[in-house]
């Protein structure tokens, strides 16, 4: 299960963010019974003012039990690793959360400047480096699917790489065409 969520990187962004910025949806309570997703780690019950980041589902669910006994949790007939279409759900759950944490932030635009080397290109490890204090996974999703794992953050993969777009664009040189018009 976590083996499986660690290679999916809204969970991996997920899992590192606090809870007061991920503006998640409440628990949806139907008969007294709900359910998780795989992977949670935040309380969603309305109103509940813990902020802690479980270490595991598990965790979580045994503060449902202790904190809201009003709630039961849906639990599966027998344990074990979970399916495919569990994780293909949870998966959706964390990327509509992280894209609703991407246009709230995004608005800002306080986006750091793309560090750059002297001779102009792009400073990839300094960028990787930058890019995992974010909160984000290298390779970047796009350039694992592209089998270009190792030319994530290269200048080189500027117009596919999605980490390009967690930084403010570099400002032009002026060109001596501009200094003279």
């Amino acid at each position: 299960m976590a083996g499986d969520l660690k290679k999916i990187a809204e969970w991996v962004r997920y899992s590192e963010l606090p809870k007061a910025e991920l503006n998640l949806p409440d628990l949806v309570i139907t008969d007294g019974k709900a359910s998780l997703y795989v992977g949670e780690r935040y309380c969603r019950v309305s109103g509940c003012e813990n902020s802690n980041c479980f270490s595991s589902t598990n965790t979580l669910r045994k503060h449902y039990g202790r904190d809201h006994p009003e709630i039961t949790l849906e639990t599966k007939a027998k344990g074990g690793r979970s399916t495919i279409a569990e994780i293909s759900q949870a998966q959706l759950f964390y990327k509509d959360i992280m894209d609703t944490y991407d246009a709230i932030h995004a608005s800002d635009d306080n986006r750091p400047p793309l560090p750059i080397k002297e001779n102009g290109m792009v400073n990839m490890t300094q960028m990787k480096k930058m890019v995992r204090e974010l909160g984000y996974s290298v390779p970047c999703e796009e350039c694992r699917v592209r089998n270009n794992s190792k030319m994530c953050c290269h200048e080189d993969s500027k117009l596919t790489c999605e980490h390009f777009e967690l930084f403010a664009k570099p400002r032009q040189q002026p060109t001596q065409q501009d200094d003279e018009a």
